[in-house]
Parts: structure tokens; sequence; C-alpha cells
């Protein structure tokens, strides 16, 4: 039996009062497989990291050791001011004026004094964000804060990421979002960090008569119950059972028995029947004509 790790898409921690994101994609959607997520995520994420709300102004500092379009990418962002700068730049300059520093890729080399300064930054409370990690080993601009490493530059054969139940809680949490491993995180390797999307498919619903739907359909109903099933989908879990057919006629008359077709539909724990019988009595007008009569007796709806 082959195993296969756990990869980590997303994962952050707290570090003073600032905050650290590494995630696995690329801001840009370069080479990933995928469209661009919606700039209202990446939105978020800055935010997230940077300690700012909706309606206020994030000062980022671009550092981008791989091929992107990140800087195109990120000024078109209503509310962020985005400038592009190099590790000589983080060593020299005093960058408390940024909300966040944002990595795409990692340099080739980072001196003990500027990895001290960055955490120095993070620690007093600024965010520092690393997309996709493109050396493997140590995360050196990380090297002040923790000794975390990327597996692998290579990206893994399993690349679709989920959403984990810790992400679904979180502030950047978008179910619509998609991501990709473009490069290998192990999620062992970040036990102080929190995993918000990883590889695996999180297990959030359970099999209960709160969130249990069930169809009881006939085969000639495969639209109505199609629609039903997708949207139902959207909430839990579905199961669905076969019944009787209720498209049938004949061309003399046609009848409704509660014997010979069913439809049921039940949602979370409440239920409903309906119960029909018919009685039918005769009278004549004249000798020509033929006699119908109708009583409908009781119907009942419980739930």
């Amino acid at each position: 039996m082959i195993f296969i790790p756990n990869y980590a898409a997303i994962v952050t921690r707290d570090y003073g009062m600032g905050r650290v994101l590494i995630h696995s994609d690329k801001i840009d959607a370069y080479q990933t497989g995928h469209h661009q997520n919606p700039i209202a995520f990446w939105r978020h994420v800055l935010e997230y990291v940077s300690h700012k709300t909706y309606s206020e102004t994030i000062k980022v500092g671009l550092i981008v050791n791989d091929v992107s379009k990140a800087l195109e990418k990120m000024s078109s962002f209503a509310l962020v001011d985005v400038e592009e700068l190099t590790i000589s730049d983080i060593a020299l300059r005093d960058i408390s004026g940024f909300d966040c520093l944002y990595f795409v890729g990692l340099p080739s080399l980072v001196h003990s004094t500027i990895a001290t300064k960055i955490a120095q930054y993070v620690l007093n409370g600024g965010g520092m964000i690393i997309e996709s990690p493109n050396r493997s080993g140590e995360i050196n601009v990380l090297s002040g804060i923790e000794s975390v490493s990327c597996s692998s530059i290579q990206r893994p054969v399993e690349t679709n990421a989920f959403w984990t139940m810790a992400g679904k809680s979180h502030y950047i949490y978008d179910p619509y979002v998609t991501f990709s491993f473009m490069t290998t995180l192990i999620s062992q390797d970040f036990s102080n960090w929190s995993c918000l999307m990883s590889n695996v498919v999180s297990q959030t619903d359970k099999l209960d008569n709160q969130q249990l739907d069930v169809f009881t359909y006939s085969g000639s109903s495969t639209f109505e119950i199609g629609i039903s099933f997708y949207s139902s989908m959207q909430n839990g879990i579905v199961v669905v059972k076969p019944g009787i057919d209720t498209m049938s006629s004949s061309s003399s008359s046609s009848s409704m028995d509660s014997s010979s077709s069913s439809s049921s539909y039940s949602q979370s724990s409440s239920s409903s029947s309906i119960d029909s019988s018919s009685s039918s009595s005769s009278s004549s007008k004249d000798s020509s004509s033929s006699s119908s009569s109708k009583d409908s007796s009781s119907s009942s709806s419980s739930s």
C-alpha cells in the first residue's frame, strides 16, 4: 500500500500580534490549471492577515521571486495599495508602514538579520503571506519565526484542495474557491498551524434526522426529482429510494388510489401523508343518459 500524505493548501498561524499565511496556489492563476479565484476572496485573505476590515485600505509590500503577474492582479483590487519590493529593500527600509508582506515564491538567500527583522515585523502586528514556495527545504523567510519546510517544489499527484472544517468556519471561507497544489506542503510539518484547505474531503455531514433528505420517486419523474436532488445536495446528505410509477393511463378511465402510486418527500423529521377513498352512488336522469356520481370522504395530513 502506498502512503499518500495529507497535503496542505492553506495554513495560517498567529505570531505575537501578527499573522502568517502560506498557500499553495497563485493569486494570478498562472499555470494553475483553473480559472482565477474571485478578487473578493483574495481581498478577504489580505484583510485577515493584515487585521483590516473591508472598508480599510491595505498597504502591501510585494516581493516577487517567481514568474508572476501578481502585481498586475493585486493592483486591480479595491482599496489595496501595492508596492513591489526586493529582499534587499526589506533589509534597508523601514517596513513597519506595510500592513502585509506578500512573497511570491522564495528568495534564493535570506540573511539571518533579514529573517529576524521579518519576525519582529510580524511580532509587532504585521502580516505575511507566502505564495507557493518554489524552493524545497526550510522556508527561509520564516526562519526567524519557526522552522518549517516545503517538502518539494513538484506538484503532488492529488491536486484538488478542499476546505477543512476549520476552513469552513474561517473568515476567508468561500465555497466557490478552487485551489491547486503548485508545490508540496505536508500537513504534519505544520503542527502549530491551522490548516484551512487540504487534499482531504472534510466529513461534516451526519446521517441523522436533522440532515437527511429522503425522496421516493417514480421512474417517469426524473426531471422533477433531478432538480430536487440537486437542490438538496447543497445542504446535506440525500437518499433516493425507488417508488411506483405514477404515469399510467387508459383510453376509457383514469383513477388514483393510495395503493397504486405514491410520491413522498420528507425532510428533517417532518412527514406528510394523504389518504383518499371514494364511493359512488348512481342517479339517473332519463333512459339514454349515463350515470356518474362522486362522493369524497376524508383526507388527512399530519406533520
